[in-house]
């Protein structure tokens, strides 16, 4: 079993709202992902993908309330006792006296979901997620980037899509674009649409040489990623497009849209394989439509990237990724097969390379970098046995 340390905060006796805002800004500053407050539990953290005990004791539901009410308003024990549930964005800024242990004028940022629910037992108890929406953007050229795939990250139009799960790092990597374009294209205008906005682009950055970056946060700043991309994007002349999920037809459609008249679109999506990405896009429209909407989606794709972030042995996190590129030779030959085999066709391709995810994870497992239990949680029990066995990909 693996073995970590708990990440046990000194609350200087029972948890009150100042130490829990300093409690929050200490884990905004140690890589912690998430937060976890519960009435009748311990404080728990997520960091590098380990669950990590932030207290010893357990944080009573009185308690807790009390904390609740006195940093987010008593709204929230409100809405949570009429079966709603309750998201928001919020932020910390530090004073001259840096109390919280912020300076003057930095922020710690957090997207907060409550929910009511039974807790060990206990019904009615408050369920408190806090996510950190870090800033802190990892440099592309230090992600361990195949050379030919960076190359292909910057075309001047079509569609980059970036998969993988909830928690497999596609913001950060798509934020890392944007960062590198604002840093080496001056010419490249680039508007995001994201839900949340959680890395900042362009902050104090002295190396940015492009225009600064607008970000549009759904449901704040614009209704809708399709109605960003349509009623606004196309109408502010930029030649970078950041979509943060294509999850509708109306969202294929605004991004397809873009990529058609000339720009670069940057987009996620949640598939497996980079295969997956055909079926994903192709059956959002209706049964007529998808030939057409196929045909577009070849003319317009330029990359498919699907990544996942492991335990590594070394108590942190690696990513491991596949990823496409699809070129005109590739393009000729797929159109040349029906369009339901397209994804079929960029798999069985990939595992003819021995370039999965699924090879590449396994690799890091033989290299000793990751452990059995972590490998087999994200390429599945029945792939590592046929790796296991030489019978992957027959």
């Amino acid at each position: 079993m693996e073995q970590r340390d708990d990440f046990i905060f000194d609350f200087g006796g029972y948890p009150d709202a100042q130490s829990m805002k300093r409690f929050f800004v200490h884990c905004a500053q140690n890589e912690v992902s998430d937060i976890t407050l519960q009435g009748n539990a311990r404080i728990w953290v997520e960091r590098h993908g380990r669950q990590l005990a932030a207290t010893k004791f357990r944080v009573e539901q009185s308690r807790l309330e009390e904390v609740v009410n006195a940093i987010f308003g008593a709204t929230v024990r409100s809405s949570l006792n009429q079966g709603k549930i309750v998201n928001q964005a919020w932020e910390l800024v530090g004073d001259e006296n840096a109390m919280l242990g912020l300076r003057k004028g930095s922020k710690a940022r957090f997207r907060i979901n409550f929910t009511q629910a039974t807790v060990a037992g206990r019904a009615g108890q408050f369920s408190v997620t806090l996510r950190v929406l870090n800033n802190k953007i990892i440099p592309l050229e230090t992600m361990g980037f195949e050379s030919e795939l960076f190359e292909a990250l910057f075309s001047g139009s079509g569609i980059v899509f970036i998969g993988g799960e909830t928690g497999s790092g596609k913001s950060m990597m798509m934020a890392a674009i944007f960062q590198y374009l604002g840093r080496h294209y001056p010419n490249r205008k680039i508007i995001t649409f994201e839900w949340p906005v959680e890395y900042l682009l362009g902050v104090d950055d002295e190396l940015w040489i492009a225009p600064e970056p607008a970000q549009s946060e759904v449901g704040t700043d614009v209704a809708s990623f399709d109605i960003g991309i349509s009623e606004s994007a196309l109408r502010r002349s930029p030649k970078v497009i950041g979509v943060g999920e294509t999850l509708n037809i109306k969202v294929a459609q605004g991004a397809s849209a873009a990529a058609l008249s000339g720009h670069a679109v940057y987009t996620t999506m949640h598939n497996d394989t980079c295969g997956q990405v055909f079926p994903r896009f192709i059956e959002m429209f209706s049964a007529e439509s998808r030939e057409s909407a196929a045909h577009t989606l070849l003319q317009t794709i330029r990359v498919s990237i699907v990544q996942r972030l492991l335990r590594s042995t070394d108590g942190r996190r690696i990513a491991v990724r596949e990823f496409m590129i699809f070129d005109e030779d590739l393009k000729n030959e797929l159109s040349e097969f029906p369009y339901q085999q397209w994804g079929a066709i960029v798999d069985n391709r990939l595992k003819a390379q021995g370039a999965t995810l699924v090879q590449k994870a396994y690799r890091l497992y033989q290299e000793g970098k990751v452990s059995r239990d972590d490998v087999i949680e994200v390429i599945t029990i029945s792939n590592f046995n046929k790796l296991e066995k030489g019978r992957y990909g027959n």
